[in-house]
């Protein structure tokens, strides 16, 4: 198991006190720029599993407590601006930048049910179009949803 000196993940501010505490910098007290983010072999590396234990589906109830713990794991890893605003013209033509959001596309794409997916893919996707396409679903979709949930509840038997 590596040690938090050879992990790049881990963000520690360790003084030379004797004491064995550590002080942690987090996303919320700091602005996150893409400077600090993890580099992309690292990324490609990460499971999206073992961060975002929740599978997004259509017909469960689960859709805030899946976007809690993909908010969090983004800030986590530096990678809130690919899911918001959307990508510049800049950010699109960076092979960096494009690799970069093709892991969190990914990330998204393994933690959706097959139903949710097939409503949200596109062609030539980016995180920030599947990241509003998921959230459009689960928003502002209630009625088709309400539909949907009603022909399922009469189909009990």
């Amino acid at each position: 198991m590596p040690t938090m000196d050879e992990n790049p993940l881990f963000d520690a501010d360790q003084s030379n006190s004797d004491s064995s505490e550590a002080s942690f910098t987090s996303s919320v007290d700091i602005d996150v720029s893409a400077a600090n983010t993890p580099p992309t072999s690292v990324l490609q590396t990460v499971n999206i599993k073992s961060h975002v234990p929740v599978l997004l589906k259509l017909a469960e109830p689960n859709y805030d407590e899946w976007r809690c713990f993909f908010d969090t794991f983004l800030s986590k890893f530096g990678l809130t601006s690919h899911v918001s605003p959307p990508p510049t013209s800049i950010q699109r033509r960076d092979p960096e930048c494009r690799i970069v959001d093709q892991c969190v596309l990914s990330w998204l794409y393994n933690s959706i049910s097959k139903d949710v997916r097939a409503i949200v893919r596109s062609p030539h996707a980016t995180a920030y179009l599947v990241w509003g396409g998921i959230h459009a679903q689960f928003r502002y979709n209630e009625l088709h949803r309400a539909v949907y949930l009603e022909s399922e509840f009469r189909s009990l038997v």
